[in-house]
């Protein structure tokens, strides 16, 4: 009988321990699962105050786009300055040409 309850108290502490063990590894468990929640918090806030950031500077860039259409046109508009000057100089040299030859 002493046997038997000698393995009784055996397998008991065995699974005191196996408890025991199984406790610390769910703090951890836990541990980690905190921390984690800790970096998602921050970066939520990152991403808030980048939203802010993206807010705050959207005239700025609807500014600049508007000013690369308008360095667009201005290009455009170069362009056909430049062609008209040469057709008009063209032109004015074919008359003089003209003159001259006469």
């Amino acid at each position: 009988m002493e046997r038997e309850m000698g393995k009784v108290l055996a397998k008991l502490e065995s699974i005191e321990n196996e408890m025991h063990d199984a406790k610390e590894a769910r703090g951890k468990v836990y541990e980690r699962i905190e921390a984690t929640n800790q970096k998602v918090d921050h970066l939520g806030w990152r991403m808030d105050a980048l939203e802010k950031t993206m807010n705050s500077q959207a005239p700025t860039i609807a500014e600049f786009l508007t000013y690369k259409e308008q360095v667009k046109g201005a290009g455009r508009l170069g362009k056909f300055l430049w062609a008209a000057g040469g057709l008009i100089l063209g032109a004015a040299v074919s008359v003089s040409g003209w003159f001259h030859w006469k």
